[in-house]
């Protein structure tokens, strides 16, 4: 596994541990020990990819609306409909991920 491999899944069990844990916990009571013990990921490996757990968050965001944008230019949507169409799907797909964010009061 080279480090590009590595750090991809490390980023991807950091994420996928504080969503698990947001399910339980308030995010402010979420620890990054907590985060990469669940991970089993070190704290190195940790801040190597982000600063803090917010972070996390807006990686992960960011992420899913570059996929998001990705996809509506290979349909290239005809219409503003068509456009507001793919962003609803969108919504729909992912609409546990932004019901926890709502849950634990993480939309800004």
């Amino acid at each position: 596994m080279n480090n590009e491999e590595k750090n991809t899944y490390v980023k991807k069990q950091i994420t996928e541990a504080l969503l698990k844990l947001l399910e339980q916990y308030e995010f402010d009571e979420i620890s990054i020990s907590q985060i990469t013990t669940f991970a089993q990921v070190s704290r190195n490996s940790f801040y190597r990819n982000y600063k803090n757990k917010e972070d996390i968050l807006l990686h992960y965001v960011r992420r899913l609306f570059t996929d998001w944008r990705t996809q509506c230019e290979k349909c290239a949507p005809n219409s503003t409909a068509d456009l507001y169409g793919d962003l609803f799907q969108h919504l729909i797909v992912n609409k546990d991920f932004y019901l926890l964010l709502k849950k634990r009061n993480q939309i800004h």
